[in-house]
């Protein structure tokens, strides 16, 4: 099948402007040009990077009359840059669940656990929108499975 007109083909791709720069490069080249932070026009991305972050280091540990204002705002730009987001998890919940009950059984374990005190509300509701769930895969699954009976029966007829 030819490629359409709209496709970028090697030989399309050499005939191209190149792409510009990516903005931490950009970015990495105005710090060794404009802060000078000790780095020559030779200077590798990992050196420009490092250059960067001692100085933020520098900014927010020793903070000065003139970088007080900038001293935490550099202080948080290093820790998101060096460690992501922790995520919150909700809490492990202990309390009687049968697995083996009927959905509306076990939503009703999940409700009184919640009453009780045991769970929070939150996740009682996380709990009972999963047992919903499973009754609607449980649900799908059956009429796929009826389906594929009533096919079999109309190939034999």
């Amino acid at each position: 099948m030819p490629k359409e007109d709209g496709y970028i083909t090697p030989e399309k791709r050499k005939d191209m402007a190149p792409r510009g720069k990516g903005k931490q490069t950009v970015i990495l080249e105005a710090i060794k040009e404009e802060a000078l932070l000790g780095l020559s026009e030779d200077s590798t991305k990992e050196e420009s990077e490092k250059a960067l972050f001692g100085f933020m280091a520098r900014t927010a540990f020793n903070p000065t009359e003139e970088t007080a204002a900038v001293s935490n705002m550099c202080l948080n730009l290093l820790m998101k840059k060096g460690w992501p987001d922790v995520k919150s998890t909700m809490p492990l919940v202990d309390f009687e669940f049968n697995p083996d009950d009927k959905p509306h059984e076990q939503a009703s374990q999940v409700m009184k656990a919640a009453a009780d005190g045991l769970i929070a509300p939150d996740v009682a509701s996380l709990f009972v929108s999963s047992i919903a769930s499973m009754m609607k895969i449980q649900e799908i699954s059956d009429i796929d499975e009826r389906l594929k009976t009533l096919e079999g029966i109309n190939e034999e007829a």
